[in-house]
């Protein structure tokens, strides 16, 4: 973990020359589906999502969570409402500022969720910045915080990944973020593929 005064994700997002367009955050505890039996964190990988180890402190609580780099909000609005998630945090850079909407499930029975609350700054009404410092993102009811590493290591490895295998790409990074985030079909699927490759985090629980 790292203190969140050192943390600049402006440098690392699109808007900025780097490739982090997103950053959501959701439990990790998963039901499995029968008959598939598969896991949130699974979908998400088949789906060349990279999920990395988040920790979060939601409705007065510790959890072990998971963080989701450039997933569009509907489609994480449908996994979470899929397994059964109820609540996550999706922090989106719009005109330069990171955005924190903080999300809670109304209906058990599918994806329907209601935003609770939206915030552009670094909120700490309760003090757990003072007690531990190791935040990425403070609101008045959601706390979370990423290793930056793996931050840091999505970022270069997109970047590094793009430049190495130019000749497959027909846009900028940023148009191809864009491209992967708002289309469906194999296209996107596939740029993904080539975009995350070889991207490795933390020890992640499934």
């Amino acid at each position: 973990m790292c203190n969140p005064a050192k943390i600049n994700l402006k440098d690392l997002t699109v808007d900025y020359g780097g490739s982090i367009k997103s950053i959501a955050i959701c439990l990790a505890d998963n039901p499995s589906l029968e008959p598939a039996k598969k896991t949130l964190i699974d979908s998400l990988k088949r789906s060349n999502y990279v999920v990395v180890p988040a920790r979060g402190f939601f409705e007065n609580q510790w959890k072990d969570s998971v963080a989701i780099f450039n997933i569009p909000l509907f489609t994480l609005m449908h996994y979470c409402g899929l397994f059964k998630r109820a609540l996550f945090v999706y922090s989106e850079m719009k005109d330069g500022k990171m955005i924190n909407s903080f999300y809670v499930r109304t209906h058990e029975s599918n994806d329907v969720y209601c935003l609770s609350e939206t915030s552009d700054e670094f909120i700490d009404e309760f003090g757990f910045a003072d007690d531990d410092g190791n935040f990425t993102a403070i609101g008045r009811n959601f706390q979370y915080s990423i290793k930056f590493d793996d931050v840091v290591n999505f970022n270069e490895k997109v970047i590094e990944n793009y430049n190495s295998y130019r000749q497959r790409f027909t846009r900028t990074l940023k148009e191809e973020i864009e491209f992967i985030m708002t289309r469906g079909g194999m296209a996107p699927f596939v740029r993904k593929a080539w975009l995350y490759e070889g991207i490795k985090p933390h020890r992640l629980k499934n």
